[in-house]
């Protein structure tokens, strides 16, 4: 991106529209801008930066601040960044670069002060101090300050918290003095929920080392009331077990991958209408809770949701209609495991959830419909169903077939009242053997009076669906080889449930012989039908 480079003349302002946040390549951007001297404003990015080699190389007016967002992350190219750059002063001492790009990236910068250049990787003890505070900082403080909505934090009282942290953390280290940088004094923290993007600190270690701190996301206290009507504000990440009657205001926290609404207390009876918008996973929200109905949480707006793992898993919720947005979930793993749920769902949009495995395992009151449910992007579905012993919804239409699905295991087992026509069509390898499911006792149907294959083929499949409900009779065919025996098979094509086949026998009290032949579908009479009727006519005349 050598935008500017060689624009001579050019100083004009980059107002704070320049949005680059998404930018890599920044190669000589300003190379050679000898006039340029302005802000690069707000929206000046260089967080996901790999390339800037001779950015300012040859900008031999510019010096000023970079902002919070021009951050050089360990590992960039920063080989001639500065080089005769000879008015640039700004503090880039918290970066640490090889002693080989040092030398020519600074290299004819006069007016850059010593103390506010870059340190040397061969400087061992300020290299040492700056990776122990950023290890103290990462643990103690990232992603745990706590900041209410619509206020802030000032950076100076942050920086008191992280010389006590430090005092206990890192006695031995040789630090006399630790202050921000000077153009972060006067600077706050806020809950930066729009964007989400990480706020800085920058704080300089006895006058020469710097140190680059990533707030990372803020936090939300728990309100809660107790069992005694008195309230309650805690950072606690899971409250199953507090005796909590009312949670005021849902909590957060980042857990690494997504912003995370605490665990509620399994006694809670009554939750905020709202939740906060910055939440992005509510996994195990409910996890073990043991009331039946909340009727705050029904129309929560879950717009922003990606994450719905074991939401209500082991938990006592049973009618509870829950008209959420799922438009944008990609996970329910486990969500009603183990738990007395039958609410309504049907409505819910979950084409780009990717994995359901174990979602209604052992949810053994369950069986709303789920059949308008669209699985574009589904790949787990493993024991998804497993032990949910009432369910019978017919998802016929889910292709599981189809290479999407990388799990399919398990997912009917322990279905009892789930009819084989109600299920996905299984793969070639899942496909249920006939013969294990009709029993030998079962295949001798005894005596059968019956005048044309039309007739016994009737009789034949009424016995069969009465001792075997759940089979698809219309994934099957029946062929009459004989007048004592029949064939009964999966038909043929792409959709298959079954494979090999049963002869099924039985004797015909009807002393007309019914002539075999092969009929290759339960619904047809035949050539035997036919020769039957014009037997029949040839009598009365």
């Amino acid at each position: 991106m050598s935008m500017f480079q060689e624009a001579e003349s050019f100083n004009s302002s980059l107002g704070d529209k320049f949005d680059t946040s998404k930018g890599k390549y920044f190669f000589g951007m300003f190379q050679g801008a000898k006039s340029f001297n302005q802000p690069l404003g707000d929206k000046f990015d260089t967080r996901n930066a790999t390339n800037l080699k001779a950015f300012f190389r040859l900008a031999k007016n510019f010096n000023q601040p970079l902002g919070d967002k021009f951050v050089i992350k360990q590992g960039v190219n920063v080989e001639i960044m500065f080089e005769h750059a000879e008015n640039f002063n700004q503090d880039l001492s918290y970066l640490s670069v090889e002693d080989k790009v040092l030398s020519p990236m600074v290299n004819n910068t006069k007016s850059w002060l010593e103390d506010n250049k870059p340190i040397a990787k061969s400087e061992t003890k300020s290299v040492e101090i700056q990776t122990k505070v950023k290890e103290i900082w990462d643990k103690e403080f990232k992603d745990k300050l706590s900041i209410e909505k619509g206020k802030t934090i000032k950076k100076s009282e942050i920086l008191e918290q992280i010389k006590e942290a430090i005092k206990t953390h890192a006695s031995d280290l040789e630090i006399t003095d630790i202050k921000l940088f000077d153009d972060q004094k006067d600077k706050e923290i806020t809950r930066d929920i729009e964007n989400k993007l990480n706020q800085i600190i920058k704080i300089k270690i006895n006058n020469r080392i710097g140190v680059l701190l990533d707030v990372g996301y803020t936090i939300q206290e728990t309100v809660y009331i107790d069992s005694n009507g008195q309230e309650h504000r805690t950072e606690e990440k899971d409250l199953s077990n507090i005796q909590a009657k009312e949670i005021k205001q849902i909590g957060y926290y980042h857990d690494g991958n997504n912003v995370r609404a605490v665990r509620m207390p399994k006694t809670v009876t009554k939750v905020s209408t709202k939740l906060p918008q910055e939440i992005t996973s509510i996994s195990n929200m409910f996890e073990g809770w043991e009331g039946k109905t909340l009727e705050s949480i029904k129309d929560w707006n879950t717009s922003n949701v990606v994450e719905m793992n074991e939401v209500f898993k082991d938990s006592q919720i049973h009618q509870q209609d829950l008209n959420w947005n799922t438009e944008n979930v990609t996970s329910m793993k486990s969500m009603f495991e183990n738990s007395q749920f039958n609410g309504h769902i049907s409505s819910w949009n979950v084409k780009k959830v990717t994995d359901m495995s174990k979602m209604f395992h052992k949810a053994i009151k369950f069986n709303s419909s789920i059949s308008s449910w669209e699985v574009d992007s589904l790949k787990d579905i493993s024991n998804m169903f497993n032990g949910a012993v009432i369910f019978n919804q017919d998802i016929s239409h889910w292709d599981i077939k189809n290479e999407r699905f990388v799990n399919v295991n398990n997912v009917d087992i322990n279905t009892p009242a789930w009819e084989d026509k109600n299920k996905p069509f299984p793969r070639t390898i899942q496909l249920k053997d006939i013969s294990e499911i009709i029993s030998k006792e079962d295949r001798d149907l005894g005596k059968l009076n019956t005048y044309n294959n039309e007739d016994l083929k009737t009789k034949i499949l009424k016995v069969l669906k009465q001792k075997y409900p759940k089979l698809d009779f219309d994934s099957l065919v029946l062929e009459i080889n004989s007048n004592t025996q029949a064939t009964l098979k999966s038909v043929e094509g792409e959709n298959r449930r079954y494979k090999n086949q049963v002869i099924i026998n039985y004797s015909n009290t009807n002393k007309t012989v019914i002539i075999a032949s092969s009929v290759g579908s339960v619904g047809g009479a035949g050539i035997i039908g036919a020769v039957w009727t014009f037997i029949r006519r040839g009598k009365r005349k």
